[in-house]
């Protein structure tokens, strides 16, 4: 009889522990697949898994913070750091509640077609940088504006195989920024809202 007086308090037990309210665990952030394990520095990374929460935390490449284009509970699409050097970098997320999980990703060099046209530095014959960097960027902007759209670019300023300038124009102040390679120099980001280099001087 006192056995069972011991079997029924313990399954008594069991059952309260089961369905009383908040007993159940949270479920922990999980990852389970990114669309890309290496890429060029400025593109997007989508970051599959479940239990991110619908409340957008952080991520960070080997503590560089990276922009985050959108946040759902099975998935997080962000743009690896512009600024990043080709290498191994650690990506982490911290959920709302502070929980961090992490994933691994490779930067890579950029990809630039060759262009027989121009030589090793990406100039003309007697073109310095600061004049091969201001038609770029006036292509540039051009290419990825609204049509017909009036902009001036001031403050180019360069630093090594990078360079940044600020655009107005009435759809107000934006930042362009741009990389040099094989074939001249390119465009990498134009827009308002993200931070300009650390170099840069505005």
């Amino acid at each position: 009889m006192k056995g069972s007086l011991i079997l029924v308090a313990a399954v008594s037990a069991l059952v309260i522990g089961m369905v009383l309210p908040g007993c159940a665990q949270a479920a922990e952030p999980k990852i389970t697949s990114t669309s890309a394990d290496r890429g060029e520095a400025g593109t997007q990374l989508e970051i599959c898994g479940s239990d991110f929460g619908e409340t957008q935390g952080t991520v960070d490449f080997s503590g560089e913070p990276a922009s985050i284009l959108s946040w759902f509970d099975t998935s997080i699409t962000v743009k690896v750091p512009s600024d990043l050097e080709p290498g191994d970098y650690q990506v982490s997320i911290m959920t709302e509640d502070g929980t961090i999980i992490q994933t691994q990703f490779e930067v890579t060099e950029e990809e630039k077609e060759w262009d027989e046209d121009r030589d090793d530095e990406g100039k003309e014959d007697g073109e310095d940088d600061l004049e091969a960097v201001k038609k770029a960027m006036y292509s540039f902007v051009e290419a990825n504006s609204a049509p017909g759209l009036e902009f001036e670019i001031e403050n180019i300023q360069i630093h090594a195989d990078e360079a940044a300038a600020t655009v107005t124009s009435e759809a107000g102040p934006a930042l362009v920024i741009m990389k040099k390679g094989e074939s001249g120099w390119y465009g990498v980001d134009l827009g308002t809202g993200f931070e300009p280099p650390s170099w840069y001087q505005q």
